[in-house]
């Protein structure tokens, strides 16, 4: 099975952690449940996402984040239903166009996979795992030279990457080399944050998630935390909306 992965943190209420329902946001229920798919804790992630959902029920990322956890689930109609609802919210969701694809590649819909990954592609020319799981797609349906043809553009987006059929984004769940520093947004490596502060009359760098969506300002409870490989790096905050990131909850 595909999987369609996420990350950030770890739930509360259904581990016991010190912190109660009631001072979570939407924000911070969907960093709890992209944690929760990434320890494999599906039916306790769709909680999280529920709970998130009922407190912003505009938030696409919750909806394509409960989709890739009924995904890992098997529960591939499912996911597509909540696809169709972040995609509702957010017409210009690259990632859940792929992942709405891939259900149908799971479910035997070839020619839908093909369609959804090519938006996808449209709307995000960089998302490599569009192309790879387009070229599985067109490879069930025989078209080699197509399948070649994605495949290799997937490896020429992220050469270091290692590649197989069960991974994909909202985001995904590697490990990359060591040596692999992933990509921000707009084409720089990205390495470990030497100091949030920075040095004086120098821009305040802002941390994005690229799994969650969520950027951390310095300060902030996870500014420091998120994981080298799903790291992003902005200038402004307004870089950081412009590429369709919001502002993490604490």
């Amino acid at each position: 099975m595909k999987k369609i992965v996420l990350c950030v943190l770890c739930a509360l209420c259904f581990f016991g952690t010190t912190f109660s329902v009631s001072e979570l946001n939407a924000s911070g229920w969907i960093e709890k449940g992209v944690e929760l798919v990434v320890q494999g804790k599906y039916n306790e992630a769709i909680l999280a996402f529920n709970h998130a959902i009922q407190l912003d029920p505009t938030d696409a990322v919750a909806y394509n984040n409960r989709g890739a956890a009924y995904g890992q689930m098997g529960n591939h109609t499912q996911q597509i239903e909540d696809c169709n609802k972040a995609l509702q919210l957010n017409p210009k969701d690259a990632v859940a166009y792929n992942n709405r694809g891939v259900a149908y590649g799971e479910l035997g819909y070839y020619e839908k996979e093909i369609e959804d990954c090519t938006k996808a592609i449209e709307l995000n020319p960089k998302l490599a795992v569009a192309y790879y799981h387009r070229g599985i797609a067109y490879q069930k349906l025989g078209n080699r030279n197509h399948a070649e043809k994605d495949k290799k553009m997937a490896y020429a987006l992220n050469p270091k990457r290692t590649w197989d059929k069960v991974e994909i984004i909202s985001t995904e769940k590697v490990t990359p080399p060591a040596d692999e520093k992933p990509r921000n947004a707009v084409g720089k490596r990205v390495g470990a944050i030497e100091n949030p502060t920075q040095a004086p009359g120098k821009p305040v760098k802002v941390v994005g998630n690229r799994d969650s969506k969520r950027y951390h300002l310095p300060g902030m409870k996870y500014y420091d935390k998120v994981n080298e490989y799903h790291r992003v790096i902005f200038d402004s905050e307004e870089e950081a909306i412009h590429a369709g990131y919001h502002k993490a909850s604490r």
